[in-house]
This record gives C-alpha cells, structure tokens and sequence, in this order.
C-alpha cells in the first residue's frame, strides 16, 4: 500500500477539496494521483508556496514551501 501525503495543509489546500494520506494499492496509482494533485496545486493555488514530489518509502510526499 502506498500513499499521497501533503506535508503541510496550507489554506489554500484546506480550501481546495483534495484528500490529504490518500491510500493506494500500489505505487503506480499513488505516483500518478500525486502528479494530478500537483498539477491541480500548481494550477489553482495562490502561488505563495512551491510545491514538489518526494519519494519516502513506498509514499509520496508533496513538499511546500516558500516562494521567493
């Protein structure tokens, strides 16, 4: 079991709908939903924090941080 973790729910993330610890069957599906997450973050968020995947174990992790 792999899943999608978003390391830190900022307010636009809390806002947005999406599922934080999403558990999947497999690594496969848990890459591509956290690659259609980051997208969706990339996309819609407020741009005040940069976002990227990491793996950790059999996990992804989608790091925030500051921009600028």
């Amino acid at each position: 079991m792999s899943k999608v973790i978003v390391s830190l729910e900022c307010g636009c993330f809390r806002k947005s709908g999406l599922e934080n610890n999403k558990a999947f069957d497999n690594r496969e599906l848990a890459l591509e939903e956290a690659t259609k997450m980051l997208g969706t973050i990339n996309e819609t968020f407020c741009h005040k924090h940069s976002f990227e995947i990491k793996e950790s174990g059999d996990d992804f992790v989608i790091e925030v941080g500051q921009n600028g």
